[in-house]
C-alpha cells in the first residue's frame, strides 16, 4: 500500500479533484478494510460488508475520517456539496462540542475499483426506503440478528455465496463476501490540515435526516 501524506489544504482539494477511487475514512490507520455490520437508523445501510464512497463522494470519506468520533456520531453531521472549484464541500453539525475535528492525524483509504470490475453487481440505488430492502431480499439477502461488542443487532447477509458489489444509493457501496481488502493507497491528512477545514463547519439544531447529503 502507497502512503502520500497531504501537505496543504489545496493539495487535498487537487487529490479529491483527480480521484477516480472508492474510498474510506477512518481516524486511526490500518492494514485492511475488514467486513462488518453497521448500526444505521437507515436499513438499507445496514448490509454486512465493506462499504466505501464512490469516487465523486471521496470528499465525503474525507470528512468522515477527520471528524473525531469520540466527540460526535454520524448521524449528527449533514453533508454539503462541493461548489464550482471547490472538491471538499463542507459539513453541518448537531453538537454541543465547539470543535468536533481530529486533533490528530486522520486517514482516507483508496481502492480501486477495477479490480472488482468482474464481481456482480447488485444496483438499488435508485430505489427508495422499503423499496431498497425488498430489492435487497429478492436478489437473495435475509436478516440476521448477530452479537457485535456484546451487543445484538440486526443486519442483511447475503444468502449466496460469491462476491458482489451492493450499489446502495449515489454515494456508497457495499461489498459483500469480501472479508478483507488492502487498500491501494493510503492518504494521510495530517492534523494541521484538519484544523483548516474548521471554516467549513456550520451549525444544525437538528441530527441529520436520510437525505444527509445536501447542496
Amino acid at each position: 500500500m502507497d502512503t502520500q501524506a497531504i501537505a496543504s489544504l489545496d493539495e487535498l482539494q487537487d487529490l479529491l479533484r483527480q480521484n477516480t477511487c472508492w474510498a474510506n475514512g477512518k481516524n486511526f490507520s490500518i492494514d485492511h478494510l475488514h467486513a462488518t455490520g453497521a448500526n444505521s437508523r437507515w436499513s438499507y445501510e445496514n448490509i454486512f460488508g465493506i462499504y466505501m464512497a464512490n469516487p465523486g463522494y471521496a470528499w465525503m470519506a474525507a470528512w468522515m475520517a477527520a471528524t473525531d468520533r469520540t466527540k460526535i456520531r454520524k448521524r449528527s453531521i449533514t453533508y454539503h456539496r462541493p461548489v464550482i472549484d471547490d472538491h471538499l464541500g463542507r459539513i453541518s453539525v448537531c453538537s454541543s462540542e465547539e470543535n468536533v475535528l481530529r486533533d490528530h492525524d486522520a486517514f482516507l483509504y483508496l481502492v480501486d475499483p477495477t479490480k472488482y470490475s468482474s464481481l456482480r453487481q447488485i444496483d438499488v440505488s435508485l430505489l427508495y426506503g422499503v423499496e431498497k430492502i425488498d430489492a435487497l431480499l429478492h436478489e437473495g439477502f435475509m436478516e440476521r440478528v448477530w452479537v457485535k461488542r456484546e451487543t445484538r443487532q440486526m443486519n442483511y447477509f447475503a444468502k449466496f455465496t460469491n462476491p458482489a458489489v451492493v450499489l446502495v444509493d449515489a454515494w456508497q457501496l457495499a461489498l459483500v463476501n469480501v472479508d478483507i481488502i488492502l487498500p491501494d493507497r493510503e492518504i494521510v491528512i495530517p492534523h494541521t490540515v484538519i484544523a483548516e477545514m474548521q471554516q467549513r463547519i456550520g451549525r444544525f439544531s437538528h441530527e441529520s435526516s436520510e437525505n444527509y447529503i445536501r447542496d
